[in-house]
């Protein structure tokens, strides 16, 4: 955390094939770039992509973002914040999109992750070069489906759980702890984050 909370990208080690609670995956070498600048949510969304056997890149921001597509474009998948300091979602995007224009780079699949379920949201993420969205909280089931519709690749588990992980924007009127949702985020634990909730 460090690395992220000082400007670096903080590359995540990819999870072997193992049974979590019920759950099995297996490693699929996928590599997801997670640009968002909350720290609770990178590692949420860390651990859930390390849970399916992803390799998961975490950065603080948009900007941090290009710059690392522009040194790294190895990456499957991006997922990427609305709301980021420095540059916001929208603006990397942008940016991320034109660079790919004038050196003829292969289109890398966006997947807006935003904390606003509001009307013409979809529409504003696409308008902005996204190609798709999920929102805040974040459904493992939804998320899963994404990255595997986005990147082409399959990583199913046998069974996942259903509810959202990820905390829900303000004013959200969800009871503050979810036993279900705890339980969840217990078996994201690994050796990379052994003491993780």
């Amino acid at each position: 955390l460090t690395s992220v909370l000082s400007g670096g990208a903080v590359s995540r080690p990819r999870a072997s094939s193992r049974d979590t609670g019920g759950m099995t995956f297996a490693e699929t070498g996928l590599r997801v770039l997670i640009a968002e600048d909350n720290e609770a949510n990178q590692q949420v969304l860390a651990g859930v992509a390390e849970h399916f056997g992803f390799e998961a890149i975490i950065v603080g921001n948009g900007r941090e973002a290009f710059d690392t597509l522009q040194r790294d474009a190895a990456f499957d998948v991006v997922l990427m914040d609305c709301q980021m300091p420095v540059m916001d979602g929208y603006r990397a995007t942008s940016a991320i999109r034109d660079l790919e224009r004038r050196i003829g780079r292969k289109r890398m699949p966006i997947i807006a992750v935003t904390a606003h379920a509001l009307p013409g949201e979809k529409e504003k993420v696409l308008d902005a070069g996204m190609d798709d969205y999920i929102t805040k909280p974040v459904d493992l089931h939804t998320l899963c489906a994404k990255l595997e519709q986005w990147s082409g690749r399959a990583a199913v588990p046998t069974a996942a759980p259903t509810r959202s992980i990820l905390p829900a924007a303000e004013g959200d009127s969800s009871p503050a702890l979810d036993l279900d949702v705890i339980s969840q985020l217990k078996r994201l634990r690994s050796e990379s984050r052994p003491r993780f909730f």
